[in-house]
């Protein structure tokens, strides 16, 4: 239920709009926790390779994800091999938030495709 202002009537959200709106909201969470991780990732490589971009496809990349996930450093230091640890584990992380977000994005996509008219539809039975 949802109450946009007092003494207006509630506005129930039921069935699939329901299911979208929740979906929805996943997605946005997951979307989010996968912005986190990439910040955490980028702050810990500029730690570890300052020039790591120089090396490394973009981190918003499958190839950058993959990357991430099998990433070592070049130094000998026990820091800096603790922070590549620290990057792969992030970077795991990192692809199951991006799998949750595109299966939402996917599961929406299908739902809205079998509830929602697309408007050039709309508008060509009424216009």
């Amino acid at each position: 239920m949802v109450r946009q202002e007092t003494g207006l009537p509630l506005v129930r959200l039921e069935g699939q709009t329901a299911v979208l709106d929740l979906l929805t909201s996943e997605r946005d969470s997951a979307i989010a926790e996968a912005t986190r991780l990439r910040n955490q990732i980028h702050s810990l490589l500029l730690q570890v390779e300052p020039e790591y971009e120089l090396r490394l496809p973009s981190l918003k990349s499958r190839a950058g994800l993959a990357a991430l996930v099998r990433y070592k450093t070049r130094s000998n230091s026990q820091v800096q091999f603790e922070r590549a640890v620290s990057v792969r584990r992030l970077a795991k992380r990192l692809a199951l938030a991006l799998e949750q977000a595109e299966d939402n994005a996917r599961r929406i996509r299908e739902m809205a495709k079998e509830r929602f008219m697309p408007l050039t539809r709309l508008c060509g039975s009424i216009c």
